[in-house]
């Protein structure tokens, strides 16, 4: 069965060794020391596992027991991050499309509907979400993929967004994840996530998802000062073609069965 990478990641060496086809630059940062890994079952599953891990010296380690979580309805695309452009082993991440972005992207803040000082110490800038408050989806406005306070925003020229604190449940506790940002490129999708789920059987339609207790978990465990970042990529488990590998072993200090 082939697997797909889809988590953070920080560097070029996870207990693995991640390969950029000679003269690419993946922009990964050796000084970042948190991995989050989510495994899909295919490019075009929503169903998958989540790994934690942190940076030992040169080594990474596991944090945390792997959890279940789901991802877009309709799998995986390539997003626009931090990784050269793809193409090929999966279409590109567009708006509507339903699949979760693809490729390295940095975990830049947390938000969530409590005050900071009223919930559990957090290591990342946090944003207070109100009623206020939209993500834009609309591909046609100039806030696209883009977090407004209706009171600050002066030109509300989108007629698509996502009313943040009326999402519910979901979006008590999440965190944002850098796609398709710097610069923002129009209807490459917007407004991703990681963010608490409605259920194994309930896919996102783009975002990653888990219980709210596992959220909890992430959240409280992120630091802004270890750069966490985001890498999602197909495993080459079947030899096919690729312009990231990851080659086995997957030895100590960090032994991972990805079958579990």
């Amino acid at each position: 069965m082939k697997y797909f990478i889809y988590g953070l990641i920080t560097t070029v060496l996870f207990c693995a060794e991640l390969v950029a086809q000679k003269g690419e630059n993946w922009h990964l940062s050796d000084d970042s020391g948190q991995l989050v890994v989510v495994i899909a079952d295919s490019p075009e599953q929503f169903s998958g596992k989540l790994w934690r891990f942190e940076k030992a010296g040169a080594e990474w380690k596991s944090v945390a027991a792997p959890i279940d979580i789901v991802i877009g309805k309709k799998g995986l695309g390539w997003g626009k991050g931090l990784h050269p452009a793809q193409s090929g082993e999966m279409s590109q991440k567009r708006e509507g499309d339903g699949k979760s972005p693809a490729g390295v992207f940095a975990l830049s803040s947390v938000f969530g509907f409590a005050e900071l000082d009223s919930i559990m110490p957090i290591n990342m800038p946090y944003v207070h979400v109100t009623e206020l408050l939209e993500c834009v989806d609309d591909a046609a406005s100039q806030y696209y993929n883009t977090l407004v306070d209706n009171d600050t925003v002066s030109a509300h020229d989108w007629h698509s967004s996502e009313k943040m604190m009326r999402v519910g449940e979901p979006y008590h506790l999440g965190v944002f994840v850098d796609h398709n940002v710097n610069p923002i490129q129009p209807g490459a999708g917007s407004c991703i996530f990681l963010h608490i789920w409605g259920g194994a059987d309930d896919p996102t339609i783009g975002c990653t998802a888990m219980p709210a207790e596992q959220m909890d978990a992430v959240v409280s465990w992120l630091k802004k000062s270890e750069k966490p970042l985001l890498p999602p990529r197909p495993k080459n488990s079947d030899g096919s073609p690729s312009k990231w590998k990851v080659r086995p072993p997957f030895g100590p200090p960090c032994p991972v069965n990805w079958d579990q």
